[in-house]
């Protein structure tokens, strides 16, 4: 299957979408796991490491929108 280029940048466009509509799922999920498994952590331990988690996430769909972008800026030669 070969995708065009426009095919490329919807995609990256709607993973990058993706990642930062559904951003919180896992940050919540993590957070939460810490707190069940390590009963001595606080709750600013949770909190830093579902900010951290959600600072990846984040960033890898400003990547899939930085990469769309620059594709849509190249020229079809």
């Amino acid at each position: 299957m070969n995708f065009s280029r426009a095919d490329w940048v919807e995609f990256l466009r709607r993973m990058g979408k993706n990642l930062f509509c559904d951003a919180w799922y896992p940050t919540v999920a993590i957070g939460i796991a810490q707190a069940l498994i390590s009963p001595e952590s606080s709750l600013l331990d949770c909190l830093a490491t579902a900010a951290v988690l959600l600072a990846f996430i984040t960033t890898a769909a400003m990547f899939c929108f930085a990469v769309s972008w620059g594709i849509s800026l190249g020229s079809d030669d």
